[in-house]
This record gives structure tokens, C-alpha cells and sequence, in this order.
């Protein structure tokens, strides 16, 4: 399932895009998850990605 979604996002989007949108999702569970202890699953790491990915297609502009 996550695979599956990483590949629908690398054919969407550029390389550029698609690199930035997984440097954002890393930072964000660098930040908010691996300082705190916290363990992120498929389930969240998933609705993470979405998250990110709304965020940088509103700053692009699709």
C-alpha cells in the first residue's frame, strides 16, 4: 500500500516535486514523531504523505 502510493506520486510529479515531498514527509516525522518516541506505521505514515502532498500541491499550484 505504501509502495504503491510512493510509485502513484513519483508518476505525478516531477522528480524535483516528488524528491520534495519525501524530504517534507522525513522532516516531518524527524521532527514530530523520532523526537518524541513515537513509532510511525503504514497507517500514519500514509496520512502523512497525504498531508504533505496537498501542502506542496497547493504551493505549485495543480
Amino acid at each position: 500500500m505504501v509502495f504503491r502510493k510512493i510509485q502513484e506520486l513519483k508518476k505525478k510529479y516531477s522528480d524535483e516535486v516528488f524528491k520534495g515531498i519525501l524530504c517534507s514527509v522525513e522532516e516531518d516525522i524527524r521532527f514530530n514523531r523520532i523526537r518524541f518516541g513515537k513509532r510511525t506505521n503504514q497507517k500514519d505514515f500514509l496520512q502523512i504523505l497525504n498531508t504533505t502532498e496537498g501542502v506542496w500541491r497547493g504551493c505549485i499550484g495543480r
